[in-house]
């Protein structure tokens, strides 16, 4: 986590051409919305080696696919206009 996340988030909010957040990984994985934006963070592997948390991230015009493998989950977001 940032020391200045709100600020951070201000500054994504304000422009809509910002899409998507994407961020490193958590353990667990984490997934938030403000005013329409995600915030997505990916899951790591770190304390279950033997399975795989990965994603494969498709962009359309007004939507993003998100397709998992392993501990990572599957999403379709549409994009805030």
């Amino acid at each position: 986590m940032t020391w200045n996340a709100r600020a951070v988030a201000d500054v994504l909010l304000r422009h809509h051409c910002v899409k998507a957040w994407f961020n490193g990984h958590n353990h667990d994985g984490a997934y938030a919305e403000q005013e329409g934006l995600p915030f997505i963070t990916f899951r790591a592997m770190l304390h279950k080696p033997d399975t795989t948390s990965f994603a494969i991230i498709r962009l359309f015009s007004d939507h993003m696919e998100i397709t998992g493998f392993g501990r990572e989950p599957s999403r379709t977001l549409t994009f805030r206009q």
